[in-house]
């Protein structure tokens, strides 16, 4: 009787170690699957990527050369962070089953860092940034983020940017070049010719935007275009 007992659990413990070493040759096989399809997804090389994998299914029971292994998403939509992923397991092209996995992922790229404290329309220098490579989670820095310093140099805050920010296209923009009460110079088309008066701007506005200004000697409220600073350019030769 105590023969049988120790044959039984050498027996159970082989079989362990073998499920066990099975389980982890499957797990490594799923994880490699995985971040093949974020690496094409993102377009990127494996080691630009980070994934957590929270939770991986047990497919030791599947022989992995009778069967394949696909990985694919719901969401159409890159994103980062927590989601979930599916695996399909199929076996002569027929899908078996269909697993989801909790992961966390994050991507390494370059991030403007605003280095000191930026008011809210105030312009940007280089001095006030820095390029870092970082781990990133947020999918908005990823869509949005800047990735070099001169997409910022020179342009405005379009609101207070904190020491540390990741800087997003909508944190900045071109700077008015026209101001409220600015003298500006009225530029009027008139066939091969150029008609030019003085004005007063009665709005901000930014190269290519269209403004109001009043004339000087007439008063008269005309609409157009800034070209240039304290310069603007009305279409309608008949505006004046």
């Amino acid at each position: 009787m105590m023969k049988r007992m120790i044959r039984l659990g050498i027996v159970l413990l082989v079989s362990g170690v073998f499920s066990a070493h099975a389980q982890t040759i499957g797990e490594k096989y799923v994880q490699k699957v995985i971040i093949r399809f974020f690496a094409q997804r993102f377009q990127t090389a494996d080691s630009t990527l980070k994934i957590d994998f929270k939770r991986l299914p047990d497919l030791s029971r599947f022989n992995g050369k009778t069967y394949r292994l696909d990985c694919y998403s719901q969401s159409r939509r890159l994103k980062l962070g927590f989601q979930t992923v599916w695996l399909n397991v199929q076996r002569q092209g027929k899908v078996v089953v269909k697993l989801p996995v909790a992961v966390n992922v994050q991507i390494k790229r370059k991030v403007v860092r605003a280095t000191t404290n930026i008011p809210y329309r105030s312009p940007i220098s280089e001095k006030m940034l820095k390029v870092e490579k970082r781990w990133i989670s947020d999918t908005e820095i990823l869509e949005q983020g800047l990735t070099d310093v001169h997409q910022a140099a020179g342009l405005e805050t379009t609101h207070f940017i904190p020491s540390g920010k990741f800087l997003l296209c909508r944190d900045v923009e071109q700077p008015n070049v026209i101001r409220p009460g600015d003298q500006v110079e009225i530029w009027v088309p008139a066939g091969n010719l150029v008609v030019t008066t003085k004005g007063i701007a009665r709005s901000a506005g930014k190269i290519g935007q269209y403004i109001y200004v009043k004339e000087t000697t007439t008063g008269k409220r005309i609409k157009a275009r800034v070209e240039s600073q304290n310069v603007v350019i009305v279409a309608n030769e008949r505006s004046l």
